[in-house]
């Protein structure tokens, strides 16, 4: 579970690093808001769904993949990290894709 939190909290970093829709100046805004996702009451409740966990440890890099789509360069990250998403969890795998449709 402190794993999971754990590289869940690297992954919304990379996301707000790399990402130009967020793009902190600090790294210290980085590591606080990555800190507050990772740590945020949803993340807490449905850390004991273990299934459910590793798909939403994908959403911020799913979330980058796609910010590239949108910007016209075609990647296999995108369609690779959803896959992977639906098959973790085909649940939350599929509100992930309603997300990025709209």
């Amino acid at each position: 579970m402190i794993l999971d939190t754990g590289i869940l909290g690297l992954a919304s970093y990379i996301f707000f690093v790399k990402s130009s829709f967020v793009r902190l100046k600090h790294n210290s805004s980085a590591i606080i808001g990555s800190t507050l996702f990772a740590l945020s009451s949803y993340m807490i409740v449905y850390g004991q769904c273990l299934m459910w966990f590793n798909s939403i440890i994908l959403f911020p890099l799913i979330l980058l993949g796609y910010e590239r789509l949108l910007n016209g360069k075609i990647n296999f990250y995108y369609y690779g990290l959803l896959t992977l998403a639906i098959i973790s969890n085909y649940y939350i795998g599929l509100m992930i894709v309603i997300f990025c449709s709209t």
